[in-house]
């Protein structure tokens, strides 16, 4: 049976059985770096579903000792469609796994790992379908290029510290670094405050763009700014937004969000001003931020029932707070790039998060 091999597991792992157990839900705790982490194993089936109320009961009752992201529920269920709605509740990582099936399956916004236990828990999975590691019920561990199942304090410390260097916003640290460097250069080579200059080395200009064919220049100018001011407050919005972001969604969608939205407005920009006659010479990250931006307001309403409404505020401060800076402290603001790359944002984010998926 899935759930009694998944506490038996657990007990492999050195987590130890609170008195908070019934014939339905166990509570096991370890201590990691001298921090409590918590797993709760449920199990929902047609005679005996669970409720909502109960897992937020013990969530509640546990974040008195542990942080949210030190707590995982594992819910061994015989109905996936059933007791999907398990993932939507609000501030709890829960895995499903499909009992019949021995399946874990993990959801959106819910965390790829928890202190090493994934591969442990698929490997438990798999055993007890194929029966490859032996009778169910023995202390009997498998071994393999990646190392026992059994997880010393050791070991989870180091995947621990693994899954924090994933977590690393290297994206955005290496955008701020290129844009920093680029002007820095810029002002060696030069006087970038002047738009002669800055179209000079690379700005975008919609004559050099259309006429002459210079594409490149849509790349090329979202990496450049006239001044520090403006360098400044690209690069405090790009950190606030883009640190908190990247994290959330991943290094690959961060950039292509990034990159894209800054790519779409800085070209809408340009054909505007060019096709109608006001032929000016634009350049900055703006863009490519307001697609940041845009992300952080889809994300936010698709996660309001996960979020408490401390983050809400925080990423609606953020919003507002960089709307602000944009447009009331910058008289020459590029509004077209600021919409452009603010709705490629949304739109970029939707294709990527229109549903809720599962991750295999």
């Amino acid at each position: 049976m899935v759930y009694d091999e998944l506490i038996q597991f657990f007990g492999q792992q050195n987590f130890a059985q609170t008195n908070v157990s019934g014939p339905y839900y166990t509570i096991v705790v370890n201590r990691v770096d001298g921090e409590m982490i918590f797993c709760v194993l449920l199990h929902s089936t047609q005679s005996r579903v669970m409720l909502e109320s109960t897992v937020l009961n013990f969530n509640s009752q546990m974040l008195s000792h542990a942080s949210e992201d030190n707590i995982l529920f594992l819910l061994v269920t015989d109905d996936i469609e059933r007791d999907k709605h398990f993932v939507r509740l609000p501030n709890i990582n829960l895995w499903m796994i499909e009992e019949e099936e021995r399946q874990l399956q993990i959801y959106d916004e819910m965390p790829d790992d928890f202190y090493g236990m994934r591969y442990g828990i698929e490997k438990t999975l798999i055993a007890g379908k194929t029966n490859a590691w032996g009778t169910v019920g023995t202390t009997t561990r498998a071994t393999s290029s990646r190392g026992t199942t059994s997880a010393s304090t050791s070991s989870v410390s180091a995947k621990r510290m693994k899954n924090k260097l994933k977590s690393f916003p290297f994206v955005t640290v290496a955008l701020i670094a290129i844009n920093v460097i680029w002007f820095i250069v810029l002002l060696f080579k030069g006087d970038p405050s002047k738009a002669s200059y800055m179209a000079e080395m690379g700005a975008s200009y919609g004559p050099y763009v259309f006429e002459d064919h210079q594409f490149w220049r849509i790349l090329t100018s979202m990496f450049m700014h006239f001044n520090f001011q403006h360098l400044l407050g690209n690069m405090i919005y790009l950190g606030i937004a883009g640190f908190n972001l990247e994290k959330t969604i991943g290094h690959v969608k961060y950039i292509l969000i990034y990159m894209l939205s800054g790519i779409g407005a800085g070209l809408l920009s340009c054909a505007y001003y060019y096709f109608t006659g006001v032929n000016t010479v634009c350049a900055g990250a703006s863009g490519a931020i307001y697609g940041l931006i845009g992300a952080v307001i889809v994300l936010t309403f698709k996660s309001r029932g996960r979020l408490s409404k401390s983050m809400m505020w925080v990423r609606i401060g953020i919003v507002l707070l960089f709307l602000f800076y944009s447009n009331f402290t910058n008289s020459q603001v590029d509004a077209v790039a600021h919409i452009a790359g603010f709705l490629f944002g949304i739109i970029l984010t939707l294709s990527f998060y229109g549903g809720r998926k599962k991750k295999t």
